[in-house]
């Protein structure tokens, strides 16, 4: 896991910007490509049968192995690399962050749905990336559950929305919502107490944040 090297705000905390130093875009688009990478290979480990914590340990091998053929210059070689988030694959009614120890683990079943989530990072920027699919022999099969099929679409489709409503003078607020229109049309709820976080170098979880459902009882502050 990546450690925060800065215990100040987040406003102290890693303030680099591609647009003042274009290699910090560099890092972050080399950090991409790996993690890009590994969440394809993830997606072919996954099939019936598969060990859990075998494909989480491999996929995080892979990005370990492959962040080294990246700023390899004697110049640059030294740089921090490595796992941002580990590999973990949350299967069915696991909401997140499943990546198993050797004698918690399970196998993959037919029809399971497993939620695929990696990041890694070079020099503190990271990138992180998930995918959800349903386990099958054939990769090709339809789903035939109309539950598993129109949350998976609801998840999707409210990402791509998300994705649009994040803008400039935009708020929190405003994405949480669209995410809950997109979920209801498809008769689905938006998972509580999930949060995005503001990432900035060697931070994962700033403060500012977008909530993925409000709750009465759990509030977050506009920005």
């Amino acid at each position: 896991m990546v450690e925060p090297k800065d215990t100040g705000s987040d406003d102290e905390a890693g303030d680099e910007s591609f647009i003042d130093k274009p290699v910090v875009l560099d890092k972050y688009k080399a950090s991409a490509d790996v993690t890009n990478a590994a969440l394809k290979y993830a997606l072919t480990l996954c099939v019936p049968g598969a060990d859990i914590h075998t494909v989480c340990m491999t996929v995080d091998k892979f990005i370990d192995e492959e962040l080294k053929k990246v700023f390899s210059s004697k110049k640059s070689k030294k740089l921090e690399r490595g796992i941002a988030f580990p590999c973990c694959i949350s299967v069915n009614s696991q909401l997140g962050c499943f990546s198993p120890l050797k004698d918690e683990t399970a196998a993959l079943k037919e029809n399971d749905v497993a939620k695929i989530a990696l990041g890694s990072h070079l020099d503190g920027f990271v990138t992180q990336a998930g995918h959800t699919i349903v386990v099958n022999a054939d990769p090709k099969k339809k789903v035939e559950d109309s539950k598993v099929s129109n949350a998976i679409v609801a998840a999707y489709k409210a990402s791509l929305a998300a994705q649009r409503t994040i803008k400039e003078q935009g708020t929190n607020q405003s994405v949480t919502e669209i995410i809950k229109k997109v979920a209801e049309s498809f008769g689905c709820q938006p998972v509580e107490a999930v949060l995005s976080h503001k990432q900035k170098k060697w931070l994962i979880d700033g403060n500012d944040v977008i909530i993925n459902r409000d709750m009465p009882e759990q509030k977050v502050e506009k920005f």
